[in-house]
């Protein structure tokens, strides 16, 4: 259900997310961004500027595993971003509470 909701973003032309790792069970993912609609408005800015996906990457993991019964709750973080120096793309962490 994770890689539904990441590819349906990616159709939806907010960027193109790539699943590197998850591990529902445990309530774990890395997801990269590549082609960030919000980097190729603001460019190199040294700030981070696609933040807004950590809230959806959590949400959607938080659905799953209630759906599934488990009491895991998560927070998704934003380690990198393509707007960042010495970075062409942006990198997301979910890892529970």
């Amino acid at each position: 259900m994770f890689e539904h909701y990441i590819k349906r973003l990616s159709q939806r032309g907010w960027g193109l997310f790539r699943i590197q790792d998850i591990d529902v069970e445990k309530g774990t993912a890395s997801v990269k961004l590549e082609h960030s609609c919000f980097v190729y408005v603001y460019g190199k800015v040294g700030r981070k500027v696609d933040y807004m996906f950590t809230g959806w990457f959590a949400g959607a993991m938080d659905q799953i595993l209630a759906a599934s019964g488990s009491s895991i709750r998560t927070v998704a973080e934003q380690i990198y971003g393509g707007s960042e120096e010495g970075h062409d793309d942006g990198l997301f962490v979910v890892k529970p509470l």
